[in-house]
């Protein structure tokens, strides 16, 4: 069978969304055409005493949430932003304090503010394993306070288990991700401001298979391997978690990640359709599967551009219905 597929030119124009980072306005040199037809807003951030603070990060959201813009202050610990770019929520870090979230209604007549960083709060925890021993060198990271996902602190646990934020928010509640090498990642895991989190970790299932033809029975030398994430009902893919390379026709993984679903691995190799093994759990450690695969039905692939010319090393995308994940395949021969 021969497929043949016509690239067209794409004239339409790409809509813009919320994770696309705006253009940073410059700080020096305000004489552009834009600033010609709006107002611009003069912003200052300062300490608790009042003091300037320069080398803050202005992040600007709405609704507690789509922060896509920053500005940074400058050594008067103040900075610029066109009026249309300006948003009602703002978060503002600088080191030495803790974030600060303000939110306030906007007054195009105000040209002039002024806002204020809070002091910092320390949240401090332990990560443990499944029998409450510290866990040195696990890596802690503040991921989310109210939809800002701007973090960049890495903390690491000393011999006692032990970690501290000593800058992190002084209300709310953060969402943490950790780290540590032999262990499951710990995702979601929130703490609130002044909790002592105890932080549990718990190491990872081991799965292995055998992978050979359908066919001849025979093991198949080269192939991938793929740790997934399926919805709460079996149903699709959601995330591919882990990938690895088997050979000889056998594999072993530890599945580093939990899920509140299932896990399923998928088996790929050249010439060959791809293969599921069943739905499992968190906790299923030990099992053994057998991969027996299909070889390929013979679909050729020509893409041709709108000249009828051949698309040298494009590349086809395939997927199947209800699983949400595709392939991406470049063609051998075009």
């Amino acid at each position: 069978m021969v497929a043949v597929l016509s690239i067209v030119s794409l004239t339409r124009a790409i809509p813009r969304t919320d994770s696309v980072q705006e253009a940073a306005v410059p700080q020096e040199g305000f004489a552009s055409a834009a600033l010609a037809s709006e107002n611009v807003i003069h912003c200052k951030v300062v300490d608790p005493n009042g003091n300037p603070v320069p080398n803050a990060r202005i992040d600007f959201g709405e609704r507690h949430r789509n922060f896509t813009s920053f500005r940074a202050t400058d050594a008067s610990g103040q900075f610029r932003v066109l009026e249309s770019q300006f948003k009602p929520d703002l978060i503002i870090r600088a080191s030495g304090f803790g974030p600060t979230l303000i939110s306030f209604e906007y007054d195009t007549s105000v040209t002039n503010r002024t806002f204020q960083l809070r002091s910092p709060a320390v949240i401090q925890g332990v990560v443990v394993d499944e029998k409450g021993d510290p866990i040195e060198k696990a890596e802690v990271i503040p991921v989310s306070w109210y939809e800002y996902r701007g973090f960049d602190s890495r903390l690491k646990t000393g011999p006692d288990g032990g970690f501290a934020w000593r800058e992190a928010p002084d209300h709310g509640k953060v969402e943490f991700t950790v780290f540590a090498k032999g262990f499951k990642a710990v995702r979601d895991f929130v703490a609130s401001t002044g909790s002592n989190p105890r932080i549990q970790m718990t190491r990872p299932d081991r799965v292995s298979g055998t992978v050979v033809d359908a066919e001849t029975g025979k093991a198949i030398p080269n192939f991938q391997y793929r740790v997934n994430e399926r919805n709460r009902t079996g149903s699709s893919i959601l995330n591919t978690h882990q990938i690895g390379e088997g050979e000889n026709g056998v594999f072993t993984v530890d599945v580093l990640e939990s899920t509140h679903s299932f896990h399923v691995i998928t088996v790929l190799a050249d010439g060959y359709a791809p293969l599921h093994s069943r739905n499992f759990r968190d906790g299923e450690s030990g099992l053994e599967f057998r991969f027996e695969l299909q070889k390929e039905r013979g679909l050729h692939i020509e893409a041709l551009l709108p000249n009828g010319s051949p698309a040298i090393g494009a590349t086809w995308v395939q997927a199947k219905k209800d699983d949400h994940q595709v392939w991406m395949v470049t063609p051998r021969e075009i």
